[in-house]
C-alpha cells in the first residue's frame, strides 16, 4: 500500500467534512475514497450522487462511474449478490434484493460496502451491528470474502469506525502493523454505519 495515497484519501476526507459537514452521503464518498486509496484492484466506485469535486478523484488512483439512482432499478451488482443470496442462504432473491438496495450495497472488483440499518435488515439473513463488531449470519461472511478475492490464508476483520479522518488513519495503521509473515490482513475502514472491506 502506497502511504501516500493514504495521506491524500486522508485530507481528501477532511476536506470533505469540513466543505459539506457530516452527511450520510457525505460518509460514504469519503469511505469510497479512502477505499479507492488502500485496494490497487479497485477501479470503478459506484455512487448514486456527485456533490464533491471530480478533480479530486485521479488523485485517489479511482475511477467514479456514475449511477442515476438505486430507486430506478437493480444495479447489475445487486443483483448478482442477491443471487448469490438466494443460492447460498435460502433467502428469496426478491427480498435479497429488497435488503442489498436498501443496505446501498457496492460491489466492484476488490471491493464490497455495505451501508448497514441494523434495524431494518433480518439479523438473521444478513448482517446485524453489535457495538463495534459485525455478526455475520447464513455464510454472509464467505459471500464478503468471495467477493474480496479473499484466500484461505487472508485473515478478513471487519470493523466499525468514528467519522474523524484520524480515527481511520490510525486504524489502517494498527490493521497493517498486525500482519505477520506472509500472512495476508484484511483491512476493513469505514464511516460508521458505512463499512467497506478490502484485502490489504
Amino acid at each position: 500500500m502506497d502511504s501516500g495515497r493514504l495521506t491524500i484519501a486522508i485530507e481528501a476526507v477532511s476536506w470533505f467534512q469540513a466543505n459539506y459537514g457530516s452527511h450520510p452521503l457525505v460518509d460514504r464518498v469519503c469511505c469510497y475514497m479512502l477505499c479507492a486509496a488502500l485496494c490497487p484492484r479497485l477501479h470503478t466506485v459506484v455512487l448514486s450522487e456527485r456533490p464533491y469535486s471530480d478533480s479530486l478523484v485521479p488523485q485517489l488512483g479511482g475511477a467514479i462511474a456514475y449511477h442515476p439512482s438505486v430507486e430506478r432499478g437493480v444495479p447489475p451488482t445487486v443483483a448478482v449478490l442477491a443471487q448469490d443470496l438466494s443460492r447460498c442462504c435460502g433467502v428469496e432473491y426478491d427480498l435479497a434484493c429488497d435488503q442489498l438496495m436498501r443496505c446501498n450495497t457496492l460491489v466492484a472488483e476488490g471491493f464490497v460496502a455495505l451501508n448497514v440499518d441494523p434495524l431494518g435488515i433480518d439479523s438473521q439473513k444478513s448482517v446485524r451491528v453489535q457495538g463495534e463488531a459485525f455478526v455475520c449470519k447464513c455464510k454472509m461472511i464467505d459471500l464478503l470474502r468471495a467477493c474480496i478475492g479473499a484466500s484461505s490464508s487472508d485473515r478478513v476483520s471487519l470493523v466499525c469506525l468514528g467519522s474523524s479522518a484520524s480515527a481511520v488513519g490510525s486504524a489502517v495503521h494498527s490493521s497493517l502493523s498486525g500482519r505477520q509473515g506472509g500472512q495476508g490482513a484484511g483491512v476493513v475502514a469505514g464511516f460508521c454505519p458505512a463499512v467497506a472491506c478490502a484485502v490489504g
